[in-house]
């Protein structure tokens, strides 16, 4: 990261890295978020350690970050629990979270699971325009094809040690996909005379340990053109 290897970094390196300059959405924000702390004192935590400020200064930046998010009253909102707000505007607070300290990178990690549909094409909008209101890149890690199918600069397929990019959106088919979307699209129902019912993904994992360097453990055929 600026061409930094993060990876070599030792782990009192890494505090500076973590929240700081790389902030993280997870998938599910009812076990992400500390359920004994109002949700103004876990953003705020984070801009203590990582900005140095004061408790005032501290809970300001929270309740400005709310207020990026989209969260309704946000002065007001501070105060509350995880348990107090829906499952949309607990994943709004994860963002404003993630966002406190200004990162250069934010990982949103299926951050939609636990969402309905309307909900989740909101979160999508909103960290999209944060992303380009901010100037910060988004890795948005997704098994959702109508999600890669969004907005977005590029994608990546990915197995256990493999990982390669697919076709563009248009051409993101079953029959034309590379071999991980073709996997992801077997449970979608298809109502096509003569398709046969949905298939599951079937079988058992792959081992990373099997790689070899010829290509995907999955698939071991299929290598990118």
């Amino acid at each position: 990261m600026d061409g930094t290897n993060i990876a070599a970094l030792r782990e009192n390196e890494m505090q500076a890295v973590r929240g700081n300059l790389v902030g993280m959405v997870f998938q599910d924000p009812l076990t992400s978020l500390n359920p004994t702390m109002t949700i103004g004192d876990q953003i705020a935590e984070s801009v203590r350690l990582h900005r140095g400020l004061r408790t005032g200064a501290a809970r300001a930046r929270a309740v400005e970050v709310l207020g990026l998010v989209g969260m309704p009253r946000p002065a007001e909102r501070i105060a509350s629990y995880p348990h107090q707000l829906s499952g949309g505007m607990r994943q709004r607070v994860m963002i404003a979270m993630a966002l406190a300290c200004e990162p250069k990178l934010l990982i949103a990690d299926e951050p939609t699971t636990a969402l309905d549909v309307t909900i989740s094409k909101q979160i999508l909008e909103l960290i999209d325009d944060l992303r380009r209101r901010l100037g910060m890149a988004v890795i948005l890690v997704t098994h959702d094809l109508g999600v890669i199918a969004g907005p977005r600069t590029g994608s990546r397929s990915c197995t256990p040690g493999a990982c390669w990019r697919p076709p563009p959106p248009r051409r993101c088919s079953p029959t034309r996909a590379t071999p991980i979307p073709r996997r992801c699209s077997r449970p979608c129902p298809n109502e096509a005379p003569g398709h046969r019912s949905s298939q599951g993904s079937r079988g058992p994992e792959p081992d990373p340990a099997l790689r070899s360097s010829a290509g995907c453990i999955t698939f071991p055929a299929s290598l990118p053109t």
